[in-house]
């Protein structure tokens, strides 16, 4: 399950590494060979990944390039397109708004704790694989095991890029069953976020690795609960901007980002190369 990237490239002029571990194809300095120099990068990219046997996700900006023209070029590199997407951001120095009841009369609160203290790898494992169980985004492989989720918490968790905190991963629990899964990360440098109109510095950027409600308690309502506690433990672990997103026709989890107070930041396509 673990999404390998490709490093190394020769050129990195319009494919850049980022922090987020993507390869994007920012809007800064395009000319009209823009279109031939992207796609000779990902020529590149997807032979580098084919010869270390790694996966490679590919995400451009909308508007940055006409994808329409190039979607059969891109193809023709055996990339697939996984979905559009949207993302988002919030100042964690902002006010985040307060919980909200579930939305069905009788439903038990949510308790929270630290994952890493209450539970061994192996037990996480197997709850981020149900909590991950019918993602919409189509990125995550249906035929995954525990043992997969638990590789890729451990590499996520081991990634120098990010702060250390036992505060990490958080599991939601109902009666004292889990019925949520929360991985907040928080980057130790700055980093620059690709936009149309360039390059934006950000620092204290901090994502929700992954964000789940496990299927027995889903359609209840508990979404913004698990939403907003996740923002609340970026800030408690000196995250100061929450970037996110999700599949553009993921009208509920939109919704949910919204209801949050995040902003609308950017517009993607994600293309991916498995491995």
């Amino acid at each position: 399950m673990t999404i390998e990237k490709t490093s190394n490239l020769a050129t990195v002029d319009l494919l850049q590494r980022t922090s987020e571990g993507f390869y994007l194809a920012p809007t800064a300095g395009f000319h009209s060979d823009a279109p031939l120099k992207l796609l000779g990068q990902l020529k590149e990219a997807t032979a580098i990944a084919r010869s270390e046997k790694k996966a490679l996700t590919v995400r451009i900006l909308v508007a940055a390039l006409d994808l329409a023209d190039l979607a059969g070029s891109i193809s023709a590199l055996r990339l697939k397109k996984l979905y559009d997407r949207v993302e988002y951001i919030h100042p964690l120095d902002a006010s985040i708004p307060e919980d909200v009841p579930a939305s069905k009369p009788g439903n038990l609160p949510i308790s929270w704790v630290a994952g890493l203290k209450a539970y061994g790898v192996d037990e996480l494992g197997a709850i981020y694989q149900k909590a991950s169980s019918g993602d919409p985004s189509g990125v995550i492989p249906v035929n995954a095991t525990p043992a997969d989720f638990r590789k890729d918490l451990e590499g996520d968790l081991a990634n120098p890029e990010f702060h250390s905190s036992a505060e990490a991963v958080q599991i939601g629990r109902i009666n004292g069953r889990p019925a949520a899964f929360l991985f907040a990360q928080v980057l130790k440098k700055p980093t620059n976020i690709v936009l149309l109109e360039g390059k934006r510095s950000i620092e204290g950027w901090s994502r929700l690795t992954y964000m789940g409600i496990l299927p027995e308690f889903r359609g209840q309502g508990y979404g913004r609960q698990v939403h907003r506690h996740g923002l609340r433990t970026l800030r408690g672990m000196g995250g100061l901007v929450y970037h996110g997103g999700t599949a553009r026709d993921n009208v509920s989890m939109r919704r949910l980002f919204e209801s949050s107070g995040c902003s609308v930041l950017r517009l993607l396509e994600e293309w991916r190369l498995g491995a």
